[in-house]
């Protein structure tokens, strides 16, 4: 038996813009991404005298189905590459559901690269990312090597690029989680576009200029996922009142991460009003 134990990240978007709705019903998007110390765990065996099968196992049991990513990125790979013998997944989540930091698209991409090792495939990165294309969009941003990457399309369009810049920073995540279907759905363009952000949030990282990354967060998505989660509001409208920090919705929420001075101050009202908060850095 050949096994495999990856640690699988979870994201936030920095920078987070729609340019336009597509012909296939998704949406075209630019966002700078950075990966963070908040893991799920991904363990992956294979033997190939075994049962032909697939047995997939999570520690929350209402993902522990076929339309779990993870689940759907060994069925390609079984399918595409005529792969026998049985595979076994269990999936530790840490991440939480319907965050926006994007746990589901990371546990794929870890699935991906697992099973490339210990099956022997050597794939290229360009083969997991057509790989990765395939499964959702956010895939190939886990696929890209790096902590911090250039999103694009709808996101399966990635470049990395290199920065020393290594932030700390909160997550935390009010009492319900945001369908991000329900919020590209109900996702209208503002009047004004948020022009060259992605340029002037990579600026920042190169150059280590916090203050200004701090006042470039922006999240195109933000309006829609408030009105259609009120805990997220009433989260946003909270960290409205704490002086020297700036703070952005992950994703399509509903997650939200604050960079700032007080951050400690911060941890222990939220902590003391029961909100689910990790502190996290960059990977």
């Amino acid at each position: 038996m050949k096994k495999i134990l990856l640690k699988s990240p979870a994201k936030v978007n920095l920078y987070l813009n729609i340019l336009s709705v597509r012909t296939d019903g998704f949406h075209n998007l630019e966002s700078v991404v950075e990966k963070i110390t908040l893991f799920d765990e991904v363990f992956l065996s294979w033997e190939k005298s075994g049962k032909d099968k697939i047995s997939f196992f999570c520690s929350d049991k209402r993902l522990e189905n076929r339309q779990n990513t993870a689940y759907k990125a060994v069925e390609l790979i079984k399918d595409r590459f005529s792969i026998k013998g049985s595979i076994i997944v269990r999936l530790k989540k840490n991440i939480p559901c319907g965050s926006g930091l994007g746990g589901a698209s990371s546990n794929a991409a870890c699935v991906i690269e697992g099973l490339g090792r210990i099956l022997g495939l050597n794939l290229s990165l360009r083969q997991k990312m057509a790989l990765g294309s395939l499964i959702g969009s956010d895939v190939n941003i886990f696929l890209c090597p790096g902590s911090f990457v250039i999103a694009r399309g709808r996101g399966e369009k990635v470049e990395t690029f290199n920065t020393g810049l290594r932030m700390r920073k909160i997550v935390i995540m009010p009492a319900a989680s945001t369908s991000t279907s329900v919020v590209y759905t109900n996702y209208k363009p503002g009047l004004t576009k948020h022009l060259d952000g992605v340029k002037l949030v990579k600026y920042a990282l190169k150059t280590q200029d916090v203050v200004l990354l701090r006042k470039s967060l922006f999240n195109a998505l933000a309006g829609t996922a408030v009105k259609i989660n009120r805990f997220t509001a009433n989260l946003m409208n909270l960290l409205a009142e704490f002086k020297d920090l700036d703070y952005c919705l992950s994703g399509s929420g509903s997650a939200v991460f604050v960079l700032g001075e007080n951050l400690g101050i911060l941890k222990r009202d939220l902590l003391d009003r029961g909100y689910w908060l990790k502190e996290v850095a960059t990977v």
